[in-house]
């Protein structure tokens, strides 16, 4: 299993992009941000086994990016005269800048200072997921072993706690609902649920290696625009 990724207040300066970095790395057709969209698996932790963070880290040494967003997207635009140098750009440029609330954002429990930048950062993410330049990961599907192989990080003196787990899917969460309506405002060849080939990217087939990456359709759900009203009947019911 992968080492469980650190929460925000535990990781190191330099695992951090600062907004010079970030402009530095921002093209014409993108900004250099990922936004990541999941459930958690685990009250106490998001991602216990590394299950997301494989994922993840597969995918973008897979060059899922280069591959399905940024070489399209130059490929479009032939009658551009700066078509060569956007090219060598994106292509040289390999850091991004990933949106993931339990490593970007303070967790409990957390200091007044970082309390109103836990809050800061909330009020700005219908901006982040929605833009037209960011990129989003969605990962819609729950490990093939959840819950049962989550249930003993819920252990306790009277065996497991499954209220530390969450069965609901995806779309029946309430963070995980929001962030896909943000998500379905944007052109969809910037946004890819990354879990619908989920045996390929956590080598788990025999040809995993050898998949054309920049034929693996996954393109995210577009969901039908919701009006304020009718996003908070439905997280009313979640």
């Amino acid at each position: 299993a992968a080492v469980p990724l650190p929460r925000r207040q535990d990781l190191p300066r330099k695992a951090f992009c600062s907004l010079h970095e970030i402009q530095q790395r921002t093209k014409r057709f993108h900004l250099g941000v990922i936004l990541l969209s999941y459930p958690w698996l685990h009250r106490t932790h998001p991602d216990p086994r590394g299950y997301t963070l494989s994922l993840v880290v597969q995918a973008l040494e897979q060059g899922l990016i280069q591959n399905q967003s940024l070489a399209k997207e130059v490929e479009d635009d032939d009658d551009d005269d700066s078509n060569d140098d956007d090219k060598d750009n994106w292509e040289d440029s390999r850091k991004y800048a990933i949106f993931w609330d339990f490593a970007s954002l303070h967790q409990h429990p957390r200091t007044e200072e970082q309390t109103a930048s836990f809050h800061q950062g909330l009020d700005s993410l219908a901006l982040f997921y929605s833009h037209p330049q960011t990129i989003c990961f969605q990962v819609t599907q729950l490990p093939p072993n959840y819950p049962e192989g989550y249930l003993e990080d819920s252990s306790n003196d009277d065996g497991a706690d499954d209220t530390l787990v969450n069965c609901a899917q995806y779309y029946e969460r309430g963070w995980p609902f929001v962030e896909s309506c943000w998500i379905s405002t944007k052109d969809l060849k910037l946004a890819w649920d990354i879990s619908k080939h989920q045996k390929a990217l956590l080598n788990e087939e025999a040809e995993a290696e050898t998949t054309d990456w920049a034929t693996v359709p996954t393109n995210a759900r577009r969901m039908a625009p919701l009006t304020p009203d009718c996003v908070a009947q439905k997280l009313e019911r979640l």
